[in-house]
C-alpha cells in the first residue's frame, strides 16, 4: 500500500522525519517496505511510504486508517478533512430512486445519493497527483473522486450512470444461475450462481463489492450520477473473487471487513458527492436512500489489567492502560470492584475478538521496546513424540544424505498438465487425481499423485540456471483416490538423478549417471531398512524407457510392488526443455512404518580362510539377474557367505535369446578351515537349488 505523506498530514499532524515515522509504524506492527521520494521535476514533490499490511489490518487500508495508528502511537489528535454539502431543496433522492436488499446475508447496509447535471470537467491536478502516488491512474472526474475517497477513508464507493438504470430501482441480491456479464474492463466474465449482484428492474448492473458492469458505466457523456456506499459480507465477497479469479481495490477492502458503522459509510458517500458537486457542478438531490437489513451492535470485551501486566511482564497502572485503549478509539467502563474493564470496540476493529487481542494492543501502544526483560528466562521442552513415521523419515533422510544425495522440497499442488506425468497406477489400483474445489491458480489446482512432476520442475529450474548435475530426493505425501473411491495419502520417497556421475577430472572421462547408479543408491537404503535383499523385476510403465525400468519387491508375500525405478521417457522431458537423460525412483514408505525395528548384530572378523567357486551358465535375456541373486540369498547354507555377479556376455558364441552369466560364490566355515569336499558338496546343492527354480530360463535344463 502506497501512502503519500502530504495526504497523511491532512488527518494527523506530526513533525518527525519520514524515517522516524517508518520506525514508528514498524513498532505498531505495520511493515514499511521502502520510502520513495518523487522526482524533483514533478509538479508536486512527494514522499511516499510503501507499506506491507498483514490480513488482520483491514482497518489500516486507507490514509485515515494509517493516520489513526500514528495518532495512537504519538498520542495526538486526528481530524477528518472538512467538507461542505450543498443539497438541492427541489427534490429528494428517495422520490427518484428506490433501493431494496433482497438477500440480507450479503449486505447489511446500503445507501446512495443522486447528482444531476454533472459536467465531466478535468479532475483537479492535486487529486490526480495523489492517485498516481498511491498507484492508481486517473480516468474521469466521478471515478477519480470515488477512488480518492476510498483511498482516504477505506470505504469503497461505486458510481452508476443514472440514465442507464431501468425502472429507477436498485436491488441487492444473489444471482440465481450462472451467466456471462460484461464488466468495466471490457471482459465477459462467467458469474457463478449465488454471486452478490446489484440489479435494476431488468438486468444486472454490477458484481457487488468487486466491479461494475459496462452497461451502467460512467463515461464522458454522463450527466446524472448515482453514488453507492454499502457494507457487504466479507465471506461472500471472498468467495465471489475466487470464483471470478478477479481481485480489485474494492474487493480487497470488503474481504478484510471495512467499517460497518452506517455513519462512517454515509460520511464517505457525502464527501464524494460534495467533491463531485464542487468540481463538476450539478445539483445534489436532498437526502440519501438508505436500507438497513442487519443492525450491528457494538462489541465489548472484558479486560483484566492485572492479567495484562502478568502476561506482558509490565507494571502498568489501570489509568495508563485505559489511556492506551482510549488512544485506540476504545471506550472503557470499570466493573467488579474496579478490577475489570468493559472495553467497547470501535466499529472498524473486526480483528479484535478476545482479551489477549486487547493485551497485544496495549503492548503496541506502550511499545515493545519499553518492555524490559527479566532474568535469563526458563525454557521448558515437552518430551519428544516417538512416532514411527517421524523416526522412519529421519532415518531415510540420514541414509540418503550419506549417499551424497541432496534433499528437495516441492509444492504438493501442481497444474493439470503436469499431473499427467507419472505412473497412473499404484500396483493394481488406479491413481485418480484429486482436484482443488477453489484453487488460487490453475498452476496449483491439482494434488500430486506422484512426486515426479514437482521434481521435474526443480530439474528444469536448475537446467535453466546451467546446473546439469543433480542427485536429489524428496520425502512427502502423494494424494489420490483409489478404486474404492477412498482418499489415499501414502508417505513416499522419490529419487531423481541426471548429469555426470562424478565431477570433471583430467585423468578420467566423466560418465553420465545410469540406471545402475540409481539402483545402487536404492539398494543401499533398502538393505538398511528391510530384512532381505530387494528384488528388481521388469515393469511396463508408460512414462519410462521400455528397457530401463523395474519394479521393487522385498517380501514374496507382498501383493503389490513397493515402488519402481527407471529412466524417464524423452517424450515427457521434451515439453520441459530437458535435454539430458533423467532417472527417477519412487518407493512406498508406508510398508516400512509397519515393520518392527530389528537390531542388527555385528559379526566378528573371519578367522579362517574362504574358498571361491565361479559358476557360468546361459540365461534367457529377459530373465532378471536379480532373481538369481535373490535365490542365492534364499539358499539355506552355513557355508555360503557371499555371491557376486562377475560377468555378463552376449555375443555370437551364445545361443540367440540367451546371455552367459558368471557368478562368484564365496564359502567359509566360521569354526574351522573349510574342506574342499564340503565346498564341492555345498556348491552342488546350490546349483541344484537355483536350477530347480529357473529350469525354464537356464539353457539345457528346460
Amino acid at each position: 500500500m502506497l501512502v503519500p505523506l502530504s495526504w497523511l498530514k491532512e488527518y494527523v499532524s506530526f513533525s518527525i522525519s519520514s524515517q522516524e515515522l517508518a520506525d514508528l509504524l514498524t513498532r505498531a506492527g505495520i511493515e514499511v517496505e521502502s520510502i520513495v521520494e518523487s522526482d524533483a521535476s514533478e509538479p508536486f514533490k512527494e514522499t511516499v511510504l510503501d507499506l506491507s499490511l498483514t490480513p488482520n489490518l483491514g482497518h489500516c487500508m486507507s490514509i485515515r486508517g494509517i493516520a489513526r495508528e500514528i495518532s495512537a502511537m504519538l498520542g495526538t489528535h486526528m481530524t477528518d478533512p472538512p467538507f461542505t454539502l450543498k443539497e438541492s431543496e427541489a427534490q429528494k433522492t428517495a422520490d427518484v430512486i428506490d433501493v431494496e436488499i433482497k438477500d440480507p446475508s450479503i449486505c447489511s447496509f446500503y445507501s446512495c445519493r443522486l447528482i444531476k447535471g454533472v459536467e465531466m470537467l478535468p479532475t483537479p491536478s492535486l487529486i490526480q497527483q495523489r492517485l498516481k502516488a498511491a498507484g492508481m491512474r486517473s480516468l474521469n472526474l466521478v471515478v477519480d473522486v470515488t477512488n480518492y475517497v476510498m483511498l482516504s477513508t477505506g470505504q469503497p464507493l461505486h458510481p452508476f450512470d443514472f440514465q442507464k438504470i431501468e425502472g429507477n430501482k436498485l436491488f441487492i441480491d444473489t444471482s440465481r444461475q450462472e451467466f456471462l456479464f460484461k464488466t468495466l474492463d471490457g471482459k465477459d466474465r462467467k458469474v457463478a450462481a449465488r454471486t452478490p449482484m446489484i440489479w435494476d428492474a431488468k438486468r444486472p448492473l454490477a458484481i457487488a463489492g468487486i466491479i461494475g458492469g459496462a452497461d451502467s458505466e460512467v463515461d464522458d457523456a454522463t450527466s446524472s450520477v448515482i453514488l453507492e456506499g454499502a457494507s457487504f459480507d466479507p465471506v461472500q465477497i471472498r468467495r465471489a473473487t475466487k470464483s471470478l479469479g478477479l481481485r480489485t481495490e474494492a474487493s480487497n477492502r470488503f474481504e478484510k471487513g471495512i467499517d460497518i458503522d452506517p455513519h462512517r459509510i454515509t460520511q464517505a458517500l457525502d464527501w464524494a458527492a460534495a467533491l463531485i458537486e464542487q468540481i463538476g457542478g450539478g445539483k445534489l438531490m436532498r437526502g440519501r436512500v438508505e436500507t438497513l437489513s442487519n443492525s450491528q451492535t457494538q462489541k465489548t470485551i472484558r479486560f483484566d489489567f492485572k492479567k495484562a501486566n502478568a502476561l506482558l511482564g509490565t507494571e502498568l497502572s489501570l489509568s495508563e492502560i485505559q489511556s492506551f485503549l482510549h488512544r485506540l478509539d476504545m471506550q472503557t467502563v470499570l466493573t467488579l470492584n474496579d478490577q475489570i474493564l468493559e472495553v467497547t470496540l470501535p466499529s472498524y476493529r473486526n480483528d479484535l475478538s478476545q482479551e489477549v487481542d486487547l493485551i497485544e494492543e496495549v503492548a503496541r501502544v506502550y511499545g515493545y521496546h519499553n518492555i524490559k526483560k527479566k532474568g535469563k528466562g526458563t525454557i521448558f521442552n515437552s518430551p519428544p513424540f516417538h512416532s514411527r513415521r517421524i523416526k522412519l523419515e529421519k532415518k531415510v533422510r540420514t541414509l540418503l544424505l550419506q549417499e551424497g544425495v541432496q534433499e528437495f522440497l516441492t509444492c504438493p499442488l501442481i497444474s493439470p498438465k503436469l499431473s499427467e506425468i507419472g505412473p497412473k497406477k499404484r500396483g493394481d489400483s488406479e491413481r485418480r487425481k484429486v482436484e482443488m474445489l477453489q484453487p488460487s491458480s490453475l498452476d496449483q489446482s491439482v494434488l500430486r499423485t506422484s512426486l515426479l512432476p514437482g521434481l521435474l520442475q526443480s530439474v528444469k529450474y536448475n537446467f535453466d540456471h546451467q546446473i546439469k548435475e543433480i542427485s536429489a530426493f524428496e520425502i512427502g505425501k502423494i494424494y489420490f483416490k483409489n478404486c474404492d473411491d477412498k482418499f489415499c495419502e501414502p508417505l513416499t520417497l522419490s529419487l531423481i538423478m541426471t548429469g555426470k556421475k562424478e565431477p570433471y577430472h583430467f585423468l578420467n572421462k566423466p560418465r553420465t549417471v545410469d540406471f545402475f547408479d540409481l539402483k545402487g543408491v536404492l539398494e543401499n537404503v533398502l538393505l538398511s531398512l528391510g530384512r532381505s535383499t530387494p528384488l528388481f523385476s521388469p515393469s511396463h510403465l508408460g512414462d519410462f524407457h521400455p528397457q530401463r525400468q523395474a519394479e521393487i519387491w522385498i517380501d514374496d508375500a507382498q501383493a503389490t510392488p513397493l515402488g519402481f525405478l527407471g529412466e524417464i521417457h524423452p517424450d515427457c522431458l521434451t515439453p520441459l526443455d530437458i535435454d539430458e537423460p533423467v532417472l527417477f525412483a519412487e518407493l512406498d514408505l508406508e510398508y516400512f512404518i509397519k515393520l518392527k525395528a530389528v537390531s542388527k548384530k555385528i559379526d566378528s572378523l573371519p578367522l579362517f580362510p574362504s574358498s571361491c567357486r565361479d559358476w557360468t551358465f546361459s540365461l534367457r535375456k529377459e530373465s532378471p539377474i536379480g532373481e538369481v541373486l535373490h535365490l542365492f540369498d534364499a539358499f539355506e547354507s552355513k557355508l555360503l557367505k557371499h555371491s557376486l555377479l562377475l560377468d555378463v556376455y552376449e555375443g555370437s558364441k551364445v545361443k540367440v535369446g540367451y546371455k552367459n552369466v558368471t557368478f562368484r560364490l564365496t564359502y567359509r566355515d566360521d569354526q574351522k578351515t573349510v574342506e574342499q569336499s564340503q565346498v564341492d558338496k555345498e556348491h552342488a546343492l546350490l546349483v541344484e537349488h537355483v536350477s530347480h527354480h529357473l529350469r525354464s530360463q537356464i539353457l539345457g535344463l528346460s
